[in-house]
């Protein structure tokens, strides 16, 4: 089996960061998140293929990301991992709200461990409302 390592979260989102108190815990949170977000965005992996949360090692200890692993004799699986392969930008992409939020200072002020309320459709008042989330997105592109 092949993989691509697609990271931990959307890559303009804030992340966990190695070393900090709570890391695993918050990262694992963030990457099954982000496994969620990768499927609603480019669809459910080809049988055989999966995205998994996968720990490396860091100077600081380890560090979490997602990986897409699929066979690369398998066209369909290709043709997957050429879609996910750059991930995502921000978790409104895929209609979904950021599971941890941070302060300024990379300080934890929110945690969303429940699955069903990642999603905005379930969560609408989740951090803040669709059109600050959107204008603060328009910001950074």
């Amino acid at each position: 089996m092949d993989f691509i390592e697609i990271g931990a979260t959307p890559g303009e989102a804030d992340c966990a960061q190695v070393g900090k108190d709570g890391y695993h815990r918050l990262a694992r949170i963030e990457c099954n998140a982000y496994i969620v977000a990768l499927t609603r965005y480019y669809g459910t992996p080809p049988e055989g293929s999966r995205f998994s949360v996968h720990s490396n090692p860091h100077d600081f200890g380890s560090y979490l990301d997602v990986r897409y692993v699929y066979d690369s004799a398998i066209p369909e699986h290709v043709a997957h991992a050429i879609k996910v392969e750059n991930g995502l930008r921000f978790w409104a992409e895929a209609g979904m709200w950021s599971p941890v939020k941070y302060d300024d200072k990379g300080r934890t002020l929110h945690v969303i461990e429940d699955p069903e309320l990642w999603i905005e459709e379930d969560n609408p008042d989740c951090h803040a409302t669709k059109a600050l989330r959107d204008a603060a997105i328009a910001a950074k592109t």
